[in-house]
């Protein structure tokens, strides 16, 4: 018998008359369980421009908004649609003591107690956690040259970039209608503070989303309606 283990398709050719990708089969229970990929505006302490770090992305900038699934650049710039909006509190550990993500909670109470247990699990101390509140965004991007839109992606804005995120969302309300209705433009720009140069955001807004962007995005709201 003929060693089939090593008859292996390549995924770069085009796709064999036998594969229907519009079925799904076996994917019926998966829901919501898929990770939805992030939107991260680099930093100089980001790992993503590190080019020791294993999470570095090749052409990755301070000021750049990077896709940390796809490991797409996306420059100092971006057009998005912004679908929904959610606030959370979300536990960071120092990065001088192990750093890592601790999990996203409705309220402070809630990440306090999560914080409380992670001490009594000996994970740190506690004030090596921080419960930070934090604006999400979930964005559709569109490619200004070739019109083509992404799958949905989450943004988080905290600190500093909360001023940006609550004056998008005062915006947002004023021009009417759907959250999705208008196009935007995010920019990345560097602002000192106490010294230290750092990336921020502005958002502009472009005008109204065309019908099919608009009809993308409606379908990409529902799909994440709790």
């Amino acid at each position: 018998m003929a060693n089939k283990a090593l008859a292996l398709a390549d995924a770069a050719l085009e796709v064999p008359a036998h594969i229907n990708l519009d079925q799904g089969l076996g994917n019926e229970n998966v829901g919501a369980e898929i990770q939805i990929p992030r939107i991260k505006m680099m930093q100089k302490m980001s790992s993503e421009i590190d080019p020791e770090s294993p999470m570095y992305v090749d052409g990755a900038k301070n000021g750049n908004f990077v896709n940390d699934a796809t490991g797409e650049v996306y420059g100092d710039e971006m057009y998005v649609l912004n679908v929904n909006f959610t606030a959370s509190y979300k536990i960071w550990k120092d990065r001088q003591k192990g750093g890592g993500f601790f999990g996203e909670f409705a309220t402070e109470a809630e990440a306090r107690q999560r914080i409380a247990d992670l001490v009594h699990e000996g994970q740190g101390a506690e004030e090596d956690f921080n419960p930070e509140y934090t604006h999400v965004h979930l964005l559709i991007v569109k490619d200004p040259k070739t019109g083509e839109l992404s799958a949905p992606a989450l943004t988080d804005l905290t600190r500093s970039k909360m001023r940006a995120s609550k004056a998008w969302n005062t915006e947002i309300q004023m021009k009417g209608g759907d959250r999705f209705a208008c196009l935007w433009k995010m920019i990345s720009f560097k602002e000192t503070y106490e010294g230290n140069i750092f990336a921020n955001l502005k958002v502009e807004n472009v005008g109204w989303a065309q019908k099919d962007d608009y009809d993308y995005a409606m379908e990409v709201f529902k799909a994440h309606q709790k």
